[in-house]
């Protein structure tokens, strides 16, 4: 027979391993991002040290955004 402590610590483990969100994860992380962009960011923080982190994103968008639009023959979304 079981003490009342262990049946207790089993269930706590058992409650504790189908909350803890690990059969939802099927690898461990934030995805990697191509080694085309992760070269473009470099390059790009490089050539503009004085760019912050924002403003950097905000270069790379329009880029990707021009990128995107002649490869799907689309009309750029307007800015506002």
């Amino acid at each position: 027979m079981a003490k009342p402590d262990t049946i207790l610590a089993w269930y706590r483990r058992l409650i504790a391993r189908k909350f803890d969100g690990s059969q939802c994860r099927t690898y461990p992380g934030r995805p990697r991002i191509s080694g085309v962009v992760e070269e473009l960011v470099v390059r790009f923080a490089r050539e503009n040290s004085g760019w912050g982190y924002d403003r950097i994103v905000g270069a790379l968008g329009l880029r990707f955004q021009a990128i995107f639009m002649m490869q799907n023959r689309r009309e750029p979304i307007a800015t506002r």
